[in-house]
């Protein structure tokens, strides 16, 4: 049962590598795309209404935890908005991109290739565990059960999970 839940696992992350292979040609995420570009300010507007919400304006010794960091856009974002880069944490897949955001990212940011269905941290590690695009992008129900429960494992009890 173990081997055939890892071929799945397996066959999911090749359909999202190779999906994200196709869309990094387009442009559809560009800054210069005036639709990005307003769902980006749209987006940070409810991520900074939702930390308020939750007591969390003050960010300095908050540990964060990106699922699908991507090119380390959003672990930037709460940088700049106060977090210890030591404290902000990135998980993501595709290697590239793991690989732009530790180029963009403080040194001092932890950021790792893999798969969030596994994760290697202790229980109760975060304060606060996000992801954006994650969900949608995988269509494995499994997978996206396993990863909210990691999600969930590595959330400390008093935390902030945000399935944005």
């Amino acid at each position: 049962m173990i081997d055939q839940s890892n071929n799945l696992l397996e066959s999911e992350e090749t359909r999202i590598k190779a999906a994200y292979a196709r869309c990094q040609e387009s442009s559809r995420y560009s800054w210069f795309n005036q639709g990005q570009l307003f769902q980006v300010h749209g987006l940070e507007r409810d991520i900074l209404a939702i930390l308020r919400s939750n007591g969390l304006e003050q960010l300095q010794d908050k540990k964060i935890f990106e699922i699908g960091c991507g090119q380390g856009h959003w672990l930037r974002e709460f940088i700049k908005r106060g977090a210890s880069p030591a404290n902000v944490t990135g998980i993501e897949l595709i290697s590239d991109r793991m690989a732009q955001a530790r180029e963009l990212c403080p040194r001092e940011v932890h950021i790792a290739c893999g798969n969030a269905a596994n994760l290697a941290f202790e229980n109760g590690s975060f304060d606060c565990v996000l992801q954006f695009t994650v969900f949608t992008s995988v269509l494995d129900v499994t997978m996206k059960q396993q990863m909210a429960r990691e999600m969930l494992r590595v959330l400390k009890d008093e935390g902030l999970n945000s399935l944005v």
